[in-house]
């Protein structure tokens, strides 16, 4: 017999001791009560999900010189280089 919150904590190892020993129950306290739980293979394979993958966000970078200075790197449109006339703020 295991409290609940062992049982939580230790769930997979519980389910590793339980397969490799085949036990088919474990009984768990939980608020002064005892609690069976059966465990039983069913020889069925599940499909096992993947997360999407993130977006790379390098693909949508885009750099190139700069028309009006000619000299600094342009990235999205946003000259690198503090003295370029493009970058003056516009009052």
């Amino acid at each position: 017999m295991i409290y609940l919150s062992q049982f939580k904590a230790n769930l997979l190892a519980l389910f590793r001791i339980m397969i490799t020993t085949k036990m088919t129950y474990i009984d768990v306290s939980y608020k002064g009560r005892l609690y069976r739980f059966h465990v039983e293979d069913l020889n069925q394979e599940t499909v096992q999900r993947r997360r999407p993958r993130k977006v790379s966000l390098s693909d949508q970078v885009k750099s190139q010189k700069c028309p009006t200075c000619k000299k600094a790197l342009m990235i999205n449109g946003v000259c690198m280089s503090s003295i370029c006339p493009t970058n003056l703020k516009h009052s």
